[in-house]
């Protein structure tokens, strides 16, 4: 039989389960010794044996009542059962024996936590702090009390000085990456979530959570990332049904549904009735065009009364082709009463627009965009956005343009369809698609990617655009290269392959530089129409303006100021196409299209309709019908609301330029 020594030896090296042989063949042999039973209930909770803890807490405290240690030991096993009651007993009872005990002290905060009691819960935590000043842990623990709280500056100071105390503690790191992301600060959060898998790199929920950081950051934005660090916490946690849901769900909003559709049955088969799963099934089905599998995949769900924003978000998509709106709109109306995340109740908002004004009831329509905004709405500073746009202008100017390198690639592979969203960009690539030498590989975020890893491939600090006046040819010729073999990977065959990202036009500049004889389609929309449209529907966070009407009639303006800025000075060709001339003179405005990006003209350009491919932009309905004129005008519907927006464009009340 091992001694006392040699079981304290265990424990040092960490040897958990010799150390609990050792010690339970001890107690058999010395039942009386308290001191061994509490190094067993000890090494029993370092083990996650919390019963066989409580257990030998209980006859430790038996042969000896006077054991502070020993009843927070026991504290902490009970609360780990569950026992939360018992549990608050045994802390404070070690706070009598010893009352400058600050580990009790933080034990019995997170206990009262866990109850609700969350003002005594910081206070006890306070105290072990008052106590013990270098108490990392305690700082945590209030900091995880303050984010329930949502007292978020108090978190952040919290956790920041658990790390300053510990800064090799991944619990912290999650924590304050979880804190910055719901603060909308993503890159500082993922800087925690990295550090964290530096820590622990099979942590599957740091995975998980780092995806979604890069997805909501403008600067480390990458789907790529994102899907590799979904599939990493699926690798890690294959049982965790969320990470499939999400990994399915970056996949589908990049076209790529079939992938999508058997992540979420597998999500299902981990989940049975799981039921945002089932909602993106039928999310998925509708953007096929099946309306009927859709709403069957949902129906048992909406029998029963299902409030998942997902199963609501599924309903309202398929309704107005199943001639069920009103019944769509109620349910929505009911679940965004219920508590939801801010995204979801901002997404069934706009939802809820759409549907209304499908049933032509456009002040509830507007209200409900209104609404849509008012929550969580972007940190948009306008004057910055101006600032933005004069320094493109700058360092594009005619003369710097006259004296900066291009790339040796003259591909007319690229076409790059432009301008403001809404203006007909879906459109347009859909009619291109059509031709059967062109592929239309939809809104690519490769050019703004560069804007971002430009400024670490010159090997300086200068952001772009100024960093581009540092740019040597070998720079040009390494991206447009890579950018090439990217889009090959689309089509072998394709003689033009267009990319409809709109905010290209911000990158005109750039893509010159990179892409000399490649070709722009401009298009352009009657501009309260345009503004109307991106302000009745739900974009990502890119687009930080659109949340008030003035600041998007601004935006409007100064997107207008940049384009007339590119005619005068850029050598590539620019073809504008206005699309409300598309929709009245379908033929002539294609064939212009196609004989500008240099092809013959093709019939199936006309029924592009016809064309079956993937289209994820909230155009994707439209591409699927024939031309209609309905949308022409469309912002006379809700005159009465964008008093505002027109006052910004500088119109008169009928939508035309004052002048």
């Amino acid at each position: 039989m091992l001694g006392k020594p040699q079981i304290h030896a265990l424990i040092q090296k960490r040897h958990w389960k010799e150390a609990q042989r050792a010690c339970a063949q001890f107690c058999n042999e010395s039942p009386d010794d308290a001191e061994a039973w509490f190094l067993l209930g000890a090494i029993c909770g370092q083990m996650g044996a919390f019963a066989e803890s409580e257990l030998a807490c209980v006859r430790s405290l038996a042969l000896r009542a006077d054991m502070p240690v020993t009843q927070c030991n026991l504290g902490i096993a009970l609360r780990q059962q569950g026992k939360l009651e018992e549990a608050i007993l045994a802390f404070r009872e070690a706070l009598k024996l010893k009352p400058d005990f600050a580990q009790a002290y933080n034990e019995l905060g997170v206990a009262l936590q866990l109850t609700g009691r969350l003002d005594d819960a910081v206070e006890h935590c306070r105290q072990a702090l008052s106590l013990d000043p270098s108490y990392a842990q305690a700082y945590f623990n209030l900091a995880t009390i303050f984010f329930v709280q949502q007292k978020f500056v108090d978190a952040e100071a919290a956790l920041q000085q658990a790390i300053k105390l510990n800064p090799l503690h991944p619990e912290t790191h999650f924590l304050l990456g979880q804190l910055l992301r719901a603060l909308k600060r993503t890159d500082e959060a993922i800087v925690h979530f990295r550090q964290v898998l530096k820590l622990m790199p099979g942590d599957a929920f740091a995975w998980n959570a780092l995806a979604g950081a890069i997805m909501d950051s403008l600067s480390h934005r990458s789907f790529e990332e994102a899907e590799k660090c979904y599939r990493e916490a699926i690798r890690y946690q294959p049982d965790i049904p969320e990470f499939y849901v999400n990994l399915a769900m970056l996949l589908r909003g990049y076209g790529r549904q079939a992938e999508g559709f058997d992540l979420f049955h597998k999500a299902i088969e981990l989940r049975p009735g799981y039921e945002t799963a089932i909602g993106g099934i039928s999310q998925i089905l509708e953007l096929r065009g099946d309306f009927e599998g859709a709403h069957a995949t949902i129906h048992p769900l909406l029998e029963q009364g299902a409030e998942d924003a997902t199963v609501a978000m599924a309903y309202a998509a398929v309704a107005p082709h199943i001639n069920q709106r009103e019944e769509a709109a109620a349910l929505l109306e009911k679940v965004v009463l219920t508590p939801k995340p801010a995204h979801e109740l901002r997404s069934m908002h706009f939802a809820l627009s759409k549907l209304y004004a499908s049933m032509k009831e456009y002040d509830k329509s507007f209200q409900h965009s209104a609404a849509a905004h008012r929550i969580e709405p972007a940190d948009y500073d306008p004057e910055q956005n101006k600032r933005k746009f004069d320094d493109l202008i700058e360092v594009f100017s005619a003369e710097n343009l006259s004296r900066l390198p291009r790339s040796t690639s003259r591909s007319q592979l690229p076409v790059f369809v432009v301008g403001m969203p809404r203006s007909g960009t879906s459109l347009v690539e859909q009619i291109l698609a059509s031709h059967p030498q062109v592929y239309g590989a939809g809104e690519l975020e490769d050019i703004h990617s560069m804007t971002v890893m430009l400024p670490t491939m010159l090997g300086g600090k200068i952001a772009y655009p100024q960093c581009v006046e540092r740019v040597k040819r070998r720079h040009l010729d390494e991206l447009a290269q890579r950018h090439l073999a990217k889009l090959s990977k689309f089509s072998k065959t394709a003689a033009r392959i267009t990319d409809k990202m709109p905010h290209n036009f911000l990158t005109l500049g750039l893509i010159e530089l990179l892409f000399p004889d490649s070709h722009i389609i401009h298009c352009k929309r009657d501009p309260v129409d345009t503004c109307l449209s991106i302000y009745s529907l739900e974009f990502n966070a890119n687009h930080p303006y659109a949340d008030t009407l003035v600041d998007l009639g601004e935006y409007y303006l100064e997107y207008l100021r940049l384009m007339e800025h590119w005619k005068s000075v850029l050598s590539m060709p620019i073809l504008e196409v206005q699309y409300e001339e598309l929709v009245v003179d379908q033929e002539s405005i294609s064939r212009k299209m196609v004989e500008f990006c240099g092809l013959p003209w093709d019939v199936r350009c006309l029924n592009f309709h016809e064309t079956e491919r993937v289209v994820m932009t909230h155009s994707y309905d439209q591409v699927r019908r024939p031309i209609y004129k309905q949308s022409v005008g469309r912002w006379k519907n809700y005159k009465a609301h964008l008093g505002p927006l027109i006052e910004a464009l500088g119109q008169n009340s009928n939508g035309n330029p004052r002048g």
